[in-house]
């Protein structure tokens, strides 16, 4: 079993308009709202981001790694 622990300081939200997901760190929360935040994770499926997030333990500089090859 996949512990999903790292999931924990993230918030995802849908953005019905464009259908798709975003994962936000709780911390970027109100720069995400008001549109300051810049990289932010997004995906047409949910299980995407839990899958990116939790095979880079949430780990920024890992996720850049796993998503530009």
């Amino acid at each position: 079993m996949i512990n999903k622990d790292n999931l924990y300081d993230w918030l995802f939200h849908y953005n019905h308009i464009s259908k798709t997901w975003a994962a936000i760190r709780r911390d970027e929360i109100a720069d995400y709202f008001n549109g300051t935040l810049k990289d932010v994770l997004t995906s047409k499926k949910h299980s995407t981001l839990v899958d990116i997030i939790t095979k880079t333990d949430g780990d920024s500089k890992e996720i850049k790694k796993l998503l530009n090859g």
